[in-house]
């Protein structure tokens, strides 16, 4: 690899680190970072001796200290641990030096770099840098760092608006669109397995893309007329050379708990959206809104129940998962469903997984769903939660 080869990939990976960092600062994890971070000795002349590619800065007043790297080499990285121990003594404001690596990288590679932090970890060699991580392990520890003093219901609806935000900047890093184009092994990228998960399943033909944007501002997406959000949570345009622009539409689903709740409307909008003219099903949603347990429902309404629901399975599925046949226009109901639980991403057509949702998971009268209602709005209206 030349010079200029090693140059424009260690630039490529910090790049992608930078526009982790931007994201987290959008959504209020950090204070600040700083771009090529220097400081010194007060007794010395030189007060920009030591140097780390970025620090950030949590609410708290604490810092991290972020390094990048494109080997996993001993030699590559020692340099780093010299500067990450002097800066360490210099700001106690430093809690943390951490080594980042792509996500972009082989197998082979990261299993290099998974070596030598157990060898770290393990007290086998001496280091100043606390851990080497992936590119998404940083996300989860800065995310981790500052919803630490946070309730768990806050926490979990910040960390599903996150992934949101940061789905909207894997697919407009412009990095990542290089990469997938022309296959450049010194183009890293940012979360690049999760941008190529998502193009993949898209049948896009690489030399035809120009530009991919995204974003996940409700502001843009819209609210619903009721003024609800929509179920487009990322909304995408992939122009291609002749200047058309393919719309694409994501719901995003993170959790790392049982069931999440997907829906909630009042019995009167089941009905009008499954079939208003349906007098069992309109008697039975009513039912069940008015004694929305299961206990209270009654076994032989529940049994009548899951008959009537039967023959709208799949209409009620895409209206839960995607928004289709409810109120909003097309840009507000989504096409695919990226689900996440920070060890696996699946990525594919509402109308497939709600197909899966019907043939393998079971939920109340017959649909995939359980079936239950909000705190406080017992009476008022139903909810449907999904097993994750």
């Amino acid at each position: 690899m030349s010079n200029a080869e090693k140059q424009q990939h260690g630039s490529s990976a910090q790049n992608g680190i930078e526009a982790l960092l931007n994201s987290a600062k959008g959504m209020d994890l950090i204070v600040e970072y700083k771009k090529n971070y220097r400081n010194g000795y007060l007794e010395y002349g030189n007060k920009k001796q030591f140097y780390a590619p970025f620090a950030i800065q949590f609410c708290n007043g604490e810092k991290w200290i972020l390094y990048s790297t494109t080997s996993a080499r001993t030699d590559r990285i020692k340099g780093n641990l010299w500067d990450a121990y002097h800066l360490k003594k210099i700001d106690s404001s430093i809690s943390m030096a951490l080594l980042v690596y792509a996500d972009s990288l082989s197998v082979k590679l990261k299993k290099e770099f998974i070596t030598q932090d157990a060898k770290y970890q393990e007290r086998k060699e001496y280091t100043s840098i606390d851990k080497i991580v992936s590119q998404n392990v940083l996300f989860k520890m800065i995310e981790k760092k500052a919803l630490a003093d946070q309730n768990a219901g806050f926490v979990n609806d910040k960390r599903g608006i996150n992934f949101e935000m940061l789905v909207a900047s894997v697919l407009s890093h412009e990095d990542n669109l290089k990469k997938w184009k022309t296959d450049d092994v010194n183009i890293e990228g940012l979360h690049y397995d999760l941008f190529l998960n998502i193009i993949n399943e898209l049948g896009l033909e690489k030399q035809q893309c120009e530009r991919i944007e995204a974003t996940s501002d409700k502001k843009v997406i819209g609210f619903l007329p009721s003024g609800g959000s929509p179920k487009t949570d990322v909304l995408v345009w992939i122009t291609f050379l002749n200047q058309t622009i393919r719309t694409i539409t994501i719901s995003c689903k993170r959790s790392n708990v049982g069931y999440v709740t997907v829906h909630q409307y009042s019995a009167e909008a089941f009905g009008e959206v499954l079939n208003p003219f349906d007098e069992q099903l309109i008697y039975y949603l009513s039912l069940f809104q008015a004694n929305p347990t299961l206990r209270d429902f009654g076994e032989e309404n529940g049994v009548a129940f899951t008959q009537v629901l039967a023959k709208y399975l799949e209409k009620l599925c895409l209206w839960v998962m995607g928004g289709f046949g409810g109120l909003g226009s097309p840009q507000q109901k989504a096409d695919y469903i990226l689900l996440y639980d920070d060890n696996a991403v699946s990525f594919e057509p509402v109308k497939k997984y709600c197909n899966y949702l019907i043939n393998n998971v079971s939920g109340h009268f017959g649909t995939p769903f359980s079936w239950t209602y909000a705190s406080g709005s017992r009476g008022k209206s139903i909810q449907l939660k999904i097993k994750t």
